[in-house]
C-alpha cells in the first residue's frame, strides 16, 4: 500500500551550492551504522577503491550533525568504508542542515544521478525506502521513479517495493546477477518456503538471469497446474540428488535439474527429444556435422550441415554421412519427424 498523495518538499537544484564548503571531519565521528541511504548490495567497485588508496577521499561526503554530537551519513557510504579501511582518519564533508528521511533520500540520489546505475533490486529498495520515509505517491511516482529510470507507473512501482518481501540473500543473488525484475517477478508471488527453497536451489546451481526465468517458469508452470506448492517440487529427492552430486559442476547440475523439471512439464516432447538424442548417438555423425531439426518436433524438415576447412574433412564426414543415411538410425530420425505419436 503506497502513500496517500499530500505536498511533498523537493531538494532545490541549488541547495549544495548554498551550503558551507568542505570541512574535514573525523571519520570515528560519523555513525556508519546508519544505512537509511544506503543502496548498495554489492561490493565496494574496484575503480573506487583504487582511486582512494591513491588520492584519498576527493569527493566529499554529505552528512548532518546528529544528537550525539557525531554525524549521520546522507551520501558517501562506500568512500566511508573506504576511509576506514585505508586507516585515514579524517575526510571531506559537507554539511547540511537537518533534514527529513525523504529528502536526505532524495540528496542522496540527486548527488549520485550522473555516475551510480542501480540494479532492479536496488532500486526496489530505494522506492521501498522512500515510501517509508514517508514520502508522497505522487513525489515518488512522478519525481523519483525517472530518476532511477524507471517509468512512472503506481503498479510498477508497487513491483518494485515487493521485491523487498525477499529474503536479503536471494536479493543479494539476483542483484549481482544483475536479474532485472521481469524475470523473477514469479517469484514473488511464491510464499516464503517455497522462496527459500528456491534461494538454495539458485545458490546451488548459479544461473544466469535468463536461466533464472525460465527454471522458475518451468517450476512455477508445473506447481500451478498439479496444485502443489514450488517448494514441494524443488525438495523431491530427484532433484535434491542432483545438487548434492559432488562430481557435477554448476551448469551441469542446472542443465540436470532443469531438464528434469522440463520433463515434468512437457512429458511428450520431453520423450521426444530424448528419442532424438539416442538417434543422433546411433547415427556416429563426424563431430563437425549437425543435424538441425525443430526443437518442437512441429516441422517435419530436417536439415545436416557439415562444416569443413579443406577437401580431406570434407570427404571424411560426407563418408559417415553416406554411412549413416543406409542405417536404421536414419530411418528412425526420418520417422521420428514423420509421425512424432
Amino acid at each position: 500500500m503506497m502513500n496517500p498523495t499530500r505536498p511533498g518538499s523537493i531538494i532545490p537544484q541549488d541547495f549544495l551550492k548554498n551550503l558551507p564548503p568542505p570541512t574535514r571531519v573525523p571519520t570515528a565521528q560519523v555513525d556508519a551504522e546508519n544505512r537509511a541511504t544506503d543502496f548498495s548490495l554489492g561490493p565496494i567497485p574496484q575503480a573506487l577503491r583504487e582511486s582512494i588508496q591513491a588520492l584519498g577521499v576527493v569527493s566529499p561526503l554529505l552528512l548532518t550533525e546528529s544528537d550525539n554530537k557525531g554525524y549521520q551519513i546522507t551520501s558517501g557510504h562506500r568512500r566511508l568504508a573506504l576511509a576506514r579501511e585505508l586507516g585515514l582518519e579524517q575526510v571531506p564533508a559537507l554539511i547540511t542542515p537537518a533534514l527529513s528521511s525523504a529528502e536526505k533520500i532524495a540528496l542522496n540520489l540527486a548527488e549520485n544521478r550522473a555516475h551510480r546505475q542501480y540494479s532492479d533490486v536496488e532500486k526496489g529498495l530505494i522506492l521501498y525506502k522512500l515510501q517509508s520515509s514517508g514520502a508522497p505517491d505522487n513525489q515518488i511516482l512522478v519525481q523519483y521513479m525517472p530518476w532511477i529510470d524507471l517509468q512512472s507507473s503506481k503498479k510498477l512501482c508497487e513491483d518494485f517495493i515487493r521485491i523487498q518481501t525477499l529474503s536479503l540473500g536471494l536479493q543479494k543473488f539476483l542483484h549481482v546477477g544483475g536479474a532485472p525484475i521481469r524475470k523473477f517477478l514469479t517469484l514473488l508471488q511464491w510464499d516464503d518456503a517455497s522462496r527459500a527453497a528456491m534461494e538454495g536451489l539458485a545458490v546451488t546451481v548459479q544461473p544466469g538471469a535468463n536461466k533464472l526465468y525460465d527454471l522458475l517458469e518451468r517450476i512455477d508452470e508445473i506447481a500451478r497446474r498439479e496444485n502443489y506448492a514450488p517448494r514441494d517440487l524443488i525438495e523431491r529427492e530427484e532433484v535434491q540428488t542432483i545438487l548434492a552430486e559432488a562430481d557435477l559442476s554448476t551448469g551441469e547440475k542446472y542443465q540436470r535439474v532443469y531438464d528434469y523439471f522440463h520433463a515434468l512439464r512437457y512429458p511428450t516432447l520431453a520423450g521426444l527429444q530424448k528419442r532424438l538424442a539416442t538417434i543422433q548417438d546411433q547415427l556416429a555423425l563426424h563431430r563437425n556435422t549437425r543435424i538441425k531439426t525443430s526443437e518442437s518436433f512441429e516441422n517435419r524438415e530436417i536439415k545436416i550441415e557439415l562444416k569443413f576447412t579443406d577437401q580431406k574433412d570434407l570427404v571424411e564426414q560426407a563418408e559417415r554421412l553416406r554411412r549413416a543415411s543406409e542405417s536404421a538410425a536414419m530411418a528412425d530420425l526420418v520417422k521420428l519427424f514423420r509421425d512424432p505419436e
